[in-house]
């Protein structure tokens, strides 16, 4: 496994989420952007929304992900797994996007009608214009729950198809990066039905990365929330 350092120093702790702003001024511009992420999802709401509306079209996901070998890093406070081929995409709203990166946070940092999950995975993609759309992962353990990988030391194979949990509703909305600088536009789509992991897998994590690494909710401000 690597490790690298982020620069400039930000932390969850002394530096933490509060001070991110002030620490330069890259982090200050980024804050300003006004959507900023996460959010809480309220998911019963637009569930009913969504029975009594049109269905609302243009929203498919379609994954190109095979199995690559996967780099891990710590870097950010987190766990980050790098592919090494930068060929699998997905396709949202007939727009391709590539996986440049697969990290965790712990606790998840968006919610389902208010309820924390123990970890959220993060699927990052982007287009050839630099613009992102990440897909979020809630977790739950489960000892008989899949296992991504046993060794930390190496690079491993993986097939990041078999993080997604059945791909059944999800929410899309426009938010902001969750780690410094906390820019925006990011496109975010929220699967909402939550994959079940390795109970020993879980623990392993959370020796790597014992600090949690989760940014409080930010205020929606009124931004749409569309549910598929």
């Amino acid at each position: 496994m690597f490790n690298t350092t982020t620069h400039p120093q930000w932390n969850y702790t002394n530096l933490g989420p509060n001070k991110w702003a002030t620490i330069c001024p890259r982090f200050s511009v980024a804050d300003n952007y006004q959507y900023q992420s996460p959010i809480n999802i309220p998911l019963d709401s637009l569930a009913n929304q969504h029975q009594s509306m049109p269905a609302i079209t243009g929203s498919s996901i379609e994954t190109n992900y095979f199995q690559d070998i996967f780099k891990p890093v710590i870097f950010n406070h987190s766990l980050h797994l790098l592919p090494t081929s930068h060929k699998q995409t997905i396709t949202f709203n007939q727009i391709t996007y590539r996986l440049d990166d697969i990290h965790i946070h712990r606790p998840s940092e968006h919610t389902l009608d208010k309820q924390t999950f123990p970890l959220e995975i993060h699927l990052v993609h982007r287009n050839n214009f630099g613009q992102a759309t990440v897909i979020a992962i809630f977790v739950q353990p489960n000892q008989d729950g899949f296992m991504p990988f046993s060794n930390l030391s190496q690079a491993f194979k993986l097939d990041a198809t078999l993080l997604l949990p059945p791909l059944a509703h999800y929410v899309n909305y426009i938010g902001s990066l969750t780690t410094p600088p906390t820019k925006g536009p990011i496109n975010w789509i929220i699967l909402t039905t939550h994959k079940s992991l390795s109970t020993p897998w879980l623990s392993a994590f959370k020796a790597i990365v014992p600090i949690p690494n989760t940014r409080p909710l930010q205020p929606t401000l009124g931004r749409p929330l569309n549910y598929y």
